[in-house]
């Protein structure tokens, strides 16, 4: 957690806050349902395979 927030306080110093944000926001929805398949287990749905290999937030 403190790596993400710190690597977030780099990103704003060269996007806006909105931006920087979103991404923020968008790559941990991902990592957090690509670690759930990973780690526990649960069952890949299509969206999840469409948002993680695609890059769509």
């Amino acid at each position: 957690m403190i790596l993400s927030v710190g690597l977030l306080g780099i990103a704003m110093k060269s996007l806006p806050v909105g931006t920087a944000y979103a991404v923020w926001v968008g790559v941990g929805a991902v990592g957090t349902a690509i670690l759930g398949i990973v780690l526990f287990n649960e069952p890949e749905n299509q969206i999840v395979k469409y948002t993680s290999s695609t890059g769509a937030f």
